[in-house]
This record gives structure tokens, sequence and C-alpha cells, in this order.
């Protein structure tokens, strides 16, 4: 009888194998600078002061805030639901967005790999959708969710006035540089769309279909939208003298920093951005407390929310499957 050929394990590529090293290195490296500078820079800061700030909050201005929560979390919600439309998948639109509300609020707090994809996996996964659908509906989603951050913070990071240029001592033209390269971002997709609907586009040994200019304008709308009520969640709660945009570009940064920093929520990344970017316009103690209001908001609310819309989904499922047939 003929024996089975074992196949031999390839060897990881040297090169491959040193730039994954580095990487590690790298990414190390920089989460310990981050921590040094959160720590050091929060740690100079009059917490009593912030709790004073806090208490000093009118009511009226924590619903608004909370307000522009609710429409960033609808649109956000929204995104598994032009996937759905997108890959095709035959379940029902209520259902979807509970799952991807839950899968939004717990990538807030837990990170995205813990957390949103997780989450949307086994919710996903419970209700029959195929393992490589989840994966191709999580990254449509990112990219709904990152195509109007793109547009925006390059809007932003085009608009910045020469002193805050001067101020932070960056080399001349990097930011218009930087501003150019993330609007190209959505410019090339939203072109992608235009030309090459209906083809598959690989990201990452991944197959995912091109959507149709229209739903890829949808996309765009929706994360614009999203973007846009986070910033005035914030906004709404910062001290007299900042305005919409200067709140805009500290939401924008501190995007990128959460993202970088893989810190679930971004905790600590978030603060120390809005100290260090808006305490020339108000005071550090001000300035984070409108920060951890937010947090409140933000994060900890809708995760409360999300746990417990996570355990009725679990319950109806695991109902049906338990039926007798």
């Amino acid at each position: 009888m003929k024996q089975p050929v074992r196949e031999q394990p390839t060897r990881e590529q040297p090169t491959r194998r040193l730039w994954r090293l580095l990487s590690r290195a790298f990414l190390t490296a920089l989460l310990l600078l981050i921590g040094y500078l959160v720590i050091t820079r929060l740690a100079a800061i009059d917490w009593r002061e912030v709790a004073r700030s806090i208490a000093d909050y009118d009511p009226l201005r924590v619903l608004l805030a909370l307000l522009c929560v609710a429409v960033s979390y609808a649109a956000c919600a929204s995104y598994d639901l032009i996937s759905r439309h997108v890959l095709g998948l035959s379940l029902p639109a209520r259902q979807v967005a509970a799952k991807s509300f839950v899968g939004y609020a717990f990538s807030m707090n837990l990170g995205a790999m813990l957390g949103g994809m997780g989450a949307r996996y086994r919710l996903y996964s419970r209700a029959g959708v195929p393992p490589g659908d989840i994966v191709r509906l999580m990254m449509l989603g990112s990219i709904s969710n990152w195509v109007g951050y793109a547009l925006l913070a390059g809007i932003l990071l085009w608009q910045v006035p020469p002193e805050l240029i001067t101020a932070l001592d960056l080399p001349p033209g990097l930011l218009g540089a930087c501003a150019i390269a993330l609007m190209s971002i959505t410019a090339a997709y939203l072109l992608l769309c235009t030309l090459r609907r209906g083809a598959q586009l690989t990201l990452r040994g991944v197959s995912v279909p091109v959507p149709r200019l229209r739903v890829a304008l949808l996309q765009l709308t929706l994360s614009l939208l999203s973007w846009s009520a986070i910033i005035s969640a914030l906004q709404v709660l910062m001290p007299a003298g900042i305005v919409w945009v200067e709140t805009a570009r500290a939401v924008a940064v501190g995007a990128v920093a959460g993202a970088v920093s893989h810190v679930p929520g971004g905790i600590g990344v978030l603060e120390y951005v809005f100290v260090e970017m808006l305490e020339g316009e108000a005071t550090a103690a001000a300035v984070l407390a409108a920060v951890v209001v937010y947090r409140a908001l933000y994060y900890v609310l809708p995760f409360l929310l999300a746990l417990g819309v996570f355990g009725l989904l679990e319950y109806r499922l695991r109902g049906r499957r338990t039926q007798p047939a």
C-alpha cells in the first residue's frame, strides 16, 4: 500500500522573519514610549480640579452630547447593513443592526481583535453565516468606517494654521502631503467602485467584492456622519474657547494614535492627545474633564447596553437551537 507523502514544513523566509521581528520591536518600543508620555503627562494634572469640572457640567450639555453619541452609533450600526447588502446575506436587518452595534461597542472597549471581531464572529457564526462571509463583512465594515475618516482628516490637515505647524516643529509641507495622501485614499476608493464595480478586491488574502458607486457614497456619508457626531459630542463638552475644528483635529490624531497603540479603547492615549493639542486654549483639567465625560458616554454606557443585547441575542439563538424539529 502506498504511503501518503508528508509535506515538509516550509521554513519562513529570513527577510520576512526579520521584518516581523523588527515590527514587533518597533511596536513594543512605541507602546513603552506612549505609556511613558501618558503616565508622566497625566500624572502632572490636578485630578481634583478635573472632578470639580465634571461636577459643574450642565445636564443639558451632557444630554446633547449623548444625543450625538446615539447618532454616531446608529451610523456605525448601519455599516454591517451595507455589508449584508453587498454580500447578499439573507439576514433580517434588525438582527444585523443589533450584531453590528454589539461588535462596535465591544471593539471600542476591548479592542478590535478581542472585542469587535470576536463578538461579531460568534454572533454571525451562530446565525449560520459562513466564516468567509463573516471576514468579508467585517472588512467591508472597516472600509465604511475609515473611508470617511480619510476624507475628513485630510481636509482638517490641509487647513492647519501655520502657527500650529511652527509650534509642533514639523517640516514644511509634511501635513499638506499627509492631507493629500488621505484624501487620495477616499478618491481612489470611489474611483475603484466606479470602474471596477462587481470585481473582487483581495485584501490580506481575502476576496472582497467591490461595491457600486452609490453604495460607496452611502458608506462615505455614514462614515462622515459618525465621525462628525463624535466630534460634536466632544465639542459640546469642551470648555469655552475651543472651536469645532480644533476638537476635530484632536479627534483625527487621537483615532490614529489609539489604533496604532493597540490599547483597548485608546485609554490614556486619547486623553494625552487632547491635553497636548488643546491645553493652550483651555486648562488641562477642563479639557481632560470633557474627555472623561465623553468616554463615559461613548464607551462605558454603550458597552453596558451592548452586554445586555449580546446576552439577549445569545439567549434567542440558544432557544432556537434547542427547539425540537
